[in-house]
């Protein structure tokens, strides 16, 4: 399976990346690599790092990003510019890698299978396995439905089958409208809405192949307040349930914040809701 590794660097240096030096440690032949770098400084060109690494995939490619581009973009960038791959394996920078990692992926692929995420160790899987059911209803011990949720740490596995369907609806993968938080959560509810329009889609756990160095929970720790307001308003915005339920939201969050007497933060919601964007988007 022709297969591209992408790895997203926030300001990290080549050879401080655990995902990259977790790469050196396994063969990958068979895979190309993209590292991409979302600044805000530009990275130092480590030779000796970069040919090491290059002697364990197929091939490198450099991309560097010095605005901080939002995350959705990027994804969306890869996925429009290299068309050429069946497979899609997205990394943060900080993700340590099992042996034989593709070829475990292999194991568990089937033909139906449309995308694959790494569930974080030692959480509870929700729903349970028996519960699972694929889209028509019936019960499939290894798929995901749309009630299920990511973990900002996690890796997430795009087959070209799942590009396809999104093309046929003329929808992008990730929302543009978001620039980090959010990005990943709300590909399962953008699959919730091609679901609704009658599209077949198979989504599987890899059971931990990958995971983030940090522990679930850690990346919701240093979300400052302003973009947890913009990913939970533009959140209720597009992806609640009906009108009702964004109104309700968004009234409890402004409530909140009178109460605390951020009157900062009140305005930052509505001005928000207004833009229907994140500011860098």
């Amino acid at each position: 399976m022709h297969t591209l590794l992408i790895v997203v660097l926030e300001n990290t240096p080549y050879k401080y990346s655990l995902t990259l030096n977790s790469l050196m440690e396994r063969s990958n032949r068979e895979a190309n690599l993209l590292i991409i770098n979302r600044g805000p400084e530009a990275l130092t060109f480590d030779k000796d790092f970069l040919h090491t690494l290059g002697l364990y995939v197929k091939s490198i490619t450099l991309k560097e990003y010095l605005d901080e581009r939002p995350l959705s973009w990027i994804y969306n960038g890869v996925i429009t510019a290299f068309t050429h791959y069946d497979r899609y394996v997205f990394f943060g920078d900080s993700c340590m890698l099992a042996h034989d990692f593709l070829h475990q992926l292999d194991s568990q692929y089937s033909t139906d299978t449309d995308l694959q995420f790494t569930e974080v160790p030692g959480r509870q899987p929700h729903p349970p396995a028996s519960e699972r059911t694929n889209a028509s209803g019936k019960a499939d011990h290894a798929a995901w439905p749309d009630n299920a949720d990511f973990s900002l740490s996690t890796s997430l596995i795009i087959y070209r089958s799942l590009i396809e369907k999104f093309l046929s609806q003329s929808m992008e993968l990730f929302d543009n409208r978001f620039a980090l938080y959010g990005v990943h959560e709300n590909l399962l509810m953008r699959i919730r809405l091609l679901r609704q329009a009658g599209a077949e889609i198979v989504i599987r756990p890899t059971c931990a192949f990958s995971y983030s160095s940090m522990k679930n929970g850690q990346a919701q720790a240093v979300m400052t307040e302003p973009e947890w307001i913009y990913a939970s308003v533009l959140t209720s915005k597009y992806y609640a349930k009906s009108r009702l339920a964004a109104f309700c939201t968004i009234a409890k969050m402004l409530l909140v914040q009178l109460v605390k007497c951020r009157l900062t933060n009140m305005r930052l919601i509505m001005k928000t809701y207004s833009a229907g964007k994140h500011p860098r988007c």
